[in-house]
Order: structure tokens, then C-alpha cells, then sequence
């Protein structure tokens, strides 16, 4: 199979999918619909608070809610790469509109959310403590309209599968920006459908498939190195 843009977008698209390896769904919070002193702390007393069924809408018009909720991590998951995966309020790319938020574990504030950003990594110290409390502060925005709570999980993230995608993504969105008889678009073009041609889609999720992904990178790594390389001596 040789390269194409389209093809290769179908297959990030794809490889997409497999980057999270095992998801834990978290179905609920507890959540409180005004601005409250202490709320992220874990020892604040939220037992009055109502449940909030995740995929139902909250907010209106520059409104304030509170989501908290434990979190229990997996005693295997210790020492692997996993991640609070939230998207708590629609919004738009670039954060023009729509909801923001500010997550804090155990008390400390670690991360904003918003449409471009959904994860916080988990940290060894967390993982080994085996459980954390999430308080999550969150801001409807300017708009008169509702958000939508759609997703919130614990995910264990294959980091060969993430770092294949990203990098072959950087590398097509460049392909896309220069010019066709440009050498550099035609060495990313070769490299990439090389990389492509090495993975193991016939049964995406398995052992087999994840070695592809990862020989595949590590080639993928190595032809970009020598590219460069190459390029530095023409200079």
C-alpha cells in the first residue's frame, strides 16, 4: 500500500482508538451548582450533595459548579503510564467559547480543562497511594446555553501507540503545509508510508498489534533521525 493523505488520516483516526488499552468509566460525581470556599479540599463534607449522572448537562450562563468524587486506581496499574481522561463542557478549538474548568487532586490544584485539554496524568505518588480525591471547579462561560458533562474515566495508556500517533500526526499535518515538490514533503511521505506498511491491523488490540506499533516507532524515530541528519549535511 502506498501513501496517501487520506489514507494515512484514516489510519491515525484509527490508531487513535487503540492508544487507551483499558478504561474505567467513572458514572458519577457529586456536584453542587454554586461556587462554594473549601470545596476542593478532601476532607470538605459533601455528603449533602446530589449525584450527577455523567452525559447530563449542567450550567447556563456564567455559572459556577462544583464535581467531586474518589477516584480508585488499580493496584496493576502501578508503574504504567495511565490518566483522568474529562471532558467536562463542550466548548470550541482554541477555547474561544465554552466551558473551562480547574481540576485539583487531593486537595492541590494540578490542572485546567477545557476543549484542548481532557487528561491529567496520573503521578507515581498517587498511583501508589491507590486512591485520590478529585474536586473539579468548573465555569459555564458567556454563553446562555447548557454544557454537556459527556466523558469521565480512568485511562491506562499504551505510550508506543500515543508516541506513534502524535509523532505521525506532526508528520502529516507538515506534509499538508508544504509544497508538493518539496524534497523534505517527499522524504515524510516515504518515511511515513514505511512506518504505516509495518503495523499490524489485522487484529487491532492484541499483543501482535501493539509490537507492530512499537517496531514501527522505533523505525519511525530512527528514518526521522537519519533524515535529519541528511538534511543538516546539505546545508
Amino acid at each position: 500500500m502506498y501513501f496517501t493523505i487520506e489514507k494515512a488520516q484514516k489510519y491515525l483516526s484509527d490508531l487513535a482508538n487503540y492508544i487507551y488499552v483499558e478504561q474505567i468509566c467513572l458514572e458519577s460525581l457529586k456536584h453542587w451548582p454554586v461556587d462554594l470556599a473549601g470545596a476542593h479540599l478532601p476532607e470538605f463534607d459533601d455528603s449533602n450533595w446530589p449525584e450527577f449522572k455523567v452525559g447530563s448537562s449542567w450550567g447556563g450562563r456564567d455559572q459556577t459548579y462544583w464535581f467531586r468524587r474518589k477516584v480508585t486506581i488499580p493496584p496493576e496499574w502501578k508503574g504504567k503510564k495511565a490518566a483522568l481522561y474529562l471532558v467536562v463542557g463542550s466548548g470550541e478549538s482554541g477555547g474561544i467559547r465554552g466551558a473551562e474548568s480547574l481540576a485539583y487532586i487531593d486537595g492541590a490544584p494540578v490542572q485546567g480543562l477545557d476543549v484542548n485539554h481532557w487528561e491529567i496524568l496520573l503521578k507515581p505518588e498517587w498511583m501508589e497511594a491507590g486512591e485520590i480525591q478529585l474536586a473539579i471547579k468548573s465555569w459555564s462561560g458567556l454563553q446562555d446555553e447548557l454544557r454537556w458533562f459527556t466523558k469521565a474515566a480512568l485511562v491506562r495508556i499504551n505510550e508506543e501507540a500515543e508516541d506513534f500517533y502524535f509523532r505521525a500526526a506532526t508528520m502529516l499535518a507538515a506534509i499538508r503545509m508544504l509544497a508538493e515538490n518539496d524534497l523534505t514533503r517527499i522524504n515524510l511521505i516515504n518515511i511515513l508510508n514505511k512506518a504505516i506498511n509495518a503495523t499490524d491491523f489485522r487484529r487491532p488490540g492484541s499483543a501482535e498489534f501493539y509490537a507492530s506499533i512499537a517496531k514501527a516507532n522505533e523505525q519511525l524515530r530512527a528514518d526521522l533521525a537519519a533524515c535529519k541528519a541528511e538534511s543538516g549535511r546539505r546545508r
